[in-house]
């Protein structure tokens, strides 16, 4: 059922502008620095990619065939979306500079057909940055060319694979495993070894076997508590949704210690030695629980907004998000608004005359990032989760 059970607003006749992207100068060398190159799909890269303002902004992105090298067929028809893109450039932005822009493109082509592949990738370049990304699902093919990047794709593969915390316990050990499902790697606690003792020690323990269990018991409860300490040190320097995998009585130790809002999931069972290919598929379907409560969560919150905090369709979220109000965005994944922002009248006039420089491919995407880089969260729920709402809704920051 959708939470817009409301009419949706009149179309509003005052929008915030949103300012014209800065030009870089009529300067026909590319600036001094090596090239971003591939980088890994992360917050702060996505949030990097979104900060950028530097016309023209040019954005490939196309659905791949996961395997060790790029096949031939997607060779092919990423050459021609690069083609596509220089074309674009040519039209469009006759008056600047774009021969770095469409280096760097070229360089990232390259290098994308060169690399192992996922389930798409993502080509960013502009006259000051580039960037190369490997997204974990698929895309619709598409050039953009931009005052910004076109991040969208980016800021749903982050809520399809998000980054998590796998804690491995039982009585004797504990491992650590981080990263996005489907990619955990286990990070080294340097757990302290337990001590032997001397010889004769070693002789008169064993002659004393009720306290030598007693003092093994200990010694297991010192490292225990030496890897809860540095677990605790990492969630708060870097707090991720964690997973705890074990038998029940240390899982509900370390619930515990951690509580329900870190702790979103468990595993049982004796894994000290499962390999972590076999932890990430153990782990995947709690992972996906969990995302699927935060995008039901998110529609319930939103759900629940008073009318006077709440903007519905694309015209009173682009007014929100203009002046920096927007506190949750929730937005269809198969919306796309192409459009012209209208400075002088402070709207956004629909155009799908993409050739045309100063119509966004996707509005959609430029509200994504003014919502991003006002700290506002930005969920993506499938197509029809908002119908009645104009298929993108938010709810509103006091002021």
């Amino acid at each position: 059922m959708s939470p817009c059970d409301r009419t949706l607003p009149a179309r509003a006749r005052r929008r915030p502008s949103v300012p014209p992207a800065a030009r870089p100068p009529a300067d026909p060398s590319p600036p001094a620095g090596p090239a971003r190159g591939p980088v890994a799909l992360d917050e702060p890269v996505v949030a990097g990619l979104q900060a950028v303002r530097d016309y023209p902004c040019a954005s490939v992105l196309m659905s791949t065939a996961p395997g060790a090298a790029m096949t031939p067929v997607d060779a092919a028809r990423l050459d021609r979306l690069v083609a596509a893109a220089e074309r674009r450039l040519r039209v469009e932005v006759a008056h600047h500079p774009i021969e770095p822009v469409l280096a760097r493109l070229a360089r990232l082509a390259q290098d994308a057909k060169t690399r192992p592949t996922t389930r798409a990738v993502a080509l960013f370049a502009s006259f000051h940055h580039d960037a190369l990304v490997d997204l974990p699902v698929g895309v619709v093919d598409r050039v953009v060319v931009d005052p910004t990047f076109a991040t969208r794709d980016l800021v749903r593969a982050l809520a399809a694979r998000p980054r998590v915390r796998v804690v491995v316990v039982s009585d004797r050990t504990v491992r650590l495993l981080e990263g996005a499902s489907g990619g955990l790697v286990e990070i080294d606690l340097t757990l302290p070894s337990p001590a032997t003792g001397t010889g004769a020690s070693r002789g008169r323990r064993s002659r004393r076997s009720r306290e030598d269990g007693e003092l093994r018991r200990r010694r297991g409860s010192a490292r225990l508590r030496h890897a809860a300490t540095v677990v605790r040190a990492r969630h708060t320097a870097d707090p991720l949704p964690m997973v705890v995998v074990g038998v029940t009585r240390q899982v509900a130790a370390w619930t515990g210690v951690f509580g329900n809002d870190a702790v979103v999931g468990t595993v049982p069972g004796s894994h000290d030695t499962t390999s972590v290919a076999r932890l990430d598929v153990l782990v995947a379907p709690v992972v996906d629980d969990h995302r699927r409560a935060g995008r039901n969560a998110a529609l319930a919150r939103l759900a629940a907004t008073e009318p006077a905090r709440a903007a519905f369709g694309i015209d009173a979220v682009w007014t929100a998000a203009g002046a920096g109000r927007i506190g949750l965005l929730c937005v269809e994944e198969g919306y796309v608004y192409p459009a012209r922002p209208d400075h002088a009248h402070n709207r956004l006039q629909a155009d799908d005359d993409l050739d045309r420089p100063e119509v966004l491919d996707d509005a959609i995407d430029e509200i994504i990032e003014m919502v991003r880089l006002g700290d506002g969260g930005v969920v993506t729920v499938h197509d029809g989760a908002l119908e009645g709402c104009g298929r993108i809704a938010a709810r509103l920051r006091w002021g």
